[in-house]
């Protein structure tokens, strides 16, 4: 039985050396004076064999070297068809498996593989694709190895957000099933294993939070509630930035609903921003209270079972507050914000405090209110979209 086994490995570790010399051959000439047929040939063959390879096995790994280095030569890494540049990157996780204690490849050279898997991680957002399969199996390998920890250690910050943000935006109601949970266990242990979450790193991880396409906000939403230790922090401290307007006006727009996100997603994070909210509803600036009502209505609007206005008291009871404000357009802008409140209020009690403050402020007789309160309500929010 075990000489059985050395011959299997004997034979994996010549197939590997025999595709290493036509490799060599190739990186001599060009890669176009082969064909793309024949091309595409071979590193199937490739990918055979460096799947088959054991990590284990010191023979295998010793031959597939040449294979490795030539999988970074221009022809192969910057051909311009998919077959060709999908089928490098699937030899290129195998590579890395068997290295993973060593990996064979320089900082830049890494660098080139990430981006060459960032756009195999774009490809996977249309499952009917003709090479789907062989996208889906690229990352599952990627999870299995972990091989994208290794991008930690290049310390660039744009290509990890990068990798973030595309990830997010390959995921839809189409392929969901098939990845998304695979997409999570890729991206939770950069998080867990990472030094920082970077602006950057933040400014992803928000972008999916409000991606438009439910199944991707929800995965942003899960990592969020698995790696509350690590991003509960910065996204808190976001969240302040915007309750004090120190944001830009994109955020400004997507504030509600971010903060229905992160209340979804785990609602410890919230609660220092809504604690700035009391406090901003009351603020002396007409401007800073009016803010303080969009971002108050949206987060006691957040969908769910439980109560939101019961979580949140003395935010319902600052917002009610509005109601009586001194300045006509806060009073306007509080009849504006009430619309997808009541929607949300889940007792009858409460809707009848919302209802009656509404009320009475459209039998006013100032003219901002009752503009404020016919004018359709506020515009909808802004739900963001992931970037691809």
């Amino acid at each position: 039985m075990s000489g059985d086994f050395e011959f299997e490995d004997n034979a994996t570790a010549e197939k590997l050396s025999d595709l290493g010399r036509k490799f060599k051959a190739l990186s001599n000439t060009r890669s176009k004076a082969l064909g793309k047929d024949a091309l595409v040939k071979l590193l199937k063959q490739a990918r055979a064999a460096l799947e088959a390879a054991a990590q284990s096995n010191d023979k295998e790994c010793k031959a597939s070297k040449p294979i490795a280095a030539a999988l970074l030569e221009k022809p192969l890494v910057d051909h311009n068809d998919k077959d060709v540049k999908g089928l490098v990157a699937a030899c290129l996780t195998h590579v890395l498996r068997l290295h993973v204690s060593e990996c064979p490849y320089d900082a830049a050279q890494q660098k080139t593989i990430f981006s060459l898997f960032i756009w195999v991680f774009r490809k996977l957002e249309d499952p009917t694709a003709t090479s789907a399969e062989l996208y889906q199996s690229i990352l599952h390998v990627i999870n299995q190895t972990k091989c994208c920890l290794l991008i930690l250690d290049l310390e660039e910050h744009n290509l990890l957000a990068d990798t973030f943000a595309v990830l997010f935006g390959c995921v839809n109601i189409t392929n969901a099933q098939a990845i998304k949970n695979t997409v999570l266990e890729v991206m939770a242990p950069l998080i867990e294993e990472g030094d920082e979450v970077t602006p950057q790193l933040l400014n992803a991880i928000v972008g999916g939070l409000l991606c438009e396409d439910q199944e991707a906000s929800g995965l942003a939403g899960k990592l969020v509630r698995r790696q509350e230790v690590q991003l509960g922090g910065p996204l808190q401290r976001h969240l302040l930035a915007l309750v004090a307007g120190d944001v830009d006006s994109d955020a400004v727009d997507t504030g509600p609903a971010l903060l229905q996100k992160v209340q979804g997603a785990c609602p410890r994070v919230v609660l220092p921003a809504a604690a700035a909210l009391v406090k901003q509803l009351r603020a002396p600036s007409e401007d800073a209270r009016i803010a303080a009502l969009a971002l108050a209505a949206g987060l006691l609007s957040t969908p769910g079972g439980d109560p939101i206005e019961k979580h949140y008291p003395q935010l319902f009871a600052a917002f009610l507050s509005r109601a009586d404000d001194v300045k006509p357009l806060v009073r306007a802008a509080f009849v504006n914000e009430c619309g997808e409140l009541l929607k949300a209020c889940s007792s009858g009690d409460t809707r009848q405090q919302v209802v009656g403050a509404v009320v009475g402020k459209l039998e006013e007789l100032s003219e901002e209110v009752r503009l404020g309160g016919g004018g359709g309500g506020t515009p909808p929010r802004k739900a963001g979209r992931c970037s691809r």
